[in-house]
């Protein structure tokens, strides 16, 4: 399983929001900016056919129609799965029609899209992929789901926007790397995970792997001036391989 980290950072961050892709093919998050960020990185947009989503906050979902939008302006027909939280269809479609009104049927005419909603503890799972939603605490949004993927025999923990809960130490724990909010650079909050939450997840769980993601810049600053033996602070369009 390859992973690139595509961004790292929270909203008012330098740094492109959290986004992840896998095997050059699967794309978990769409914040803003992101195609044109991955087009810039000269990544070809059509090998994407999987798009997974953790809650509906425009940091996390606003790209997609812009990803649609890549099919239709190069006549590709395509079928893509998008994956998350019971309401996604509705959400994106009204997203679409919101941003380009009338637009959307004409890229339905190349574009087959898989809905797959998800409730908490659902299993989704096909030749290619399996998909494990479980239910995390990200304020008063609700649904927000982390989920654990695995392909082949290797599993990927994605915690999503979240503060430490015992869904989060369960994706940890199954997982043979956790890629995990770390927004706040001290204690976190009812919304999300702060450094000391991911040093005692590091301390507890010493031989798994922990990457760091959806980071205020001055959470930045806190990872380089004390960094932990099995936390990783991704640089610009990190990579790694499980």
């Amino acid at each position: 399983m390859k992973i690139n980290m595509i961004g790292s950072g929270s909203i008012g961050s330098v740094r492109m929001s959290a986004c992840t892709l896998v095997d050059d093919h699967i794309l978990i998050e769409v914040p803003n900016g992101i195609i044109k960020y991955l087009k810039n990185q000269e990544h070809d947009i059509m090998q994407i056919d999987t798009i997974l989503i953790t809650h509906f906050h425009g940091d996390h979902f606003f790209d997609l129609p812009f990803y649609l939008l890549e099919f239709y302006f190069h006549r590709k027909k395509k079928k893509i799965k998008i994956i998350g939280p019971v309401g996604l269809k509705e959400k994106v479609e009204t997203l679409f029609e919101f941003g380009f009104p009338q637009v959307l049927q004409k890229v339905l005419s190349l574009v087959t899209i898989q809905w797959i909603e998800l409730k908490p503890d659902d299993i989704y799972q096909d030749k290619t992929i399996k998909v494990e939603a479980k239910e995390v605490e990200h304020g008063s949004l609700k649904p927000a789901l982390g989920y654990l993927i695995t392909i082949g025999n290797k599993t990927l923990a994605y915690s999503g926007d979240t503060s430490l809960c015992s869904n989060v130490l369960y994706l940890v724990e199954h997982a043979s790397l956790s890629i995990l909010d770390m927004s706040l650079k001290r204690t976190g909050n009812g919304e999300h995970m702060g450094y000391k939450d991911i040093c005692k997840i590091c301390e507890d769980y010493p031989d798994k792997r922990v990457i760091v993601t959806h980071m205020r810049d001055d959470t930045i600053l806190q990872v380089m001036a004390q960094p932990l033996r099995n936390m990783t602070l991704p640089t610009k369009y990190y990579e790694i391989e499980i």
